[in-house]
């Protein structure tokens, strides 16, 4: 007769192992560290979203009054994947005009 610990615990071992290693970086000091970090991010995350909306409802509001505002400073980061893409060869596709500006202008 097969004992069925012999067979069953080297399939088992890799996951205990893996199971153990998680319980030791999420557990104590450092693992509510990493999880405030993560909490964190994606709070920047969601507030630079808002801001960006913010920014660009400012933006149309002030393009209605006729107000002149200095166009918005591309990031380096996207000045940089920019870049990459076209080192790639792949060209990064602008998202149209909105159309209301157009039928204003026909309107008068």
């Amino acid at each position: 007769m097969v004992e069925l610990n012999s067979t069953i615990f080297p399939f088992l071992g890799p996951i205990g192992t893996f199971v153990n290693t998680i319980k030791v970086l999420v557990g104590g000091v450092f693992g509510i560290y990493l999880i405030i970090l993560y909490l964190r991010f994606r709070e920047y995350v969601v507030m630079r979203k808002m801001l960006t909306e913010i920014r660009k409802d400012i933006r149309a509001l002030a393009e209605k009054q006729g107000i002149e505002m200095e166009p918005i400073k591309e990031t380096k980061m996207k000045r940089l994947s920019e870049h990459i893409m076209e080192m790639l060869g792949k060209r990064h596709e602008e998202s149209p005009k909105k159309p209301e500006k157009k039928a204003k202008e026909e309107h008068g």
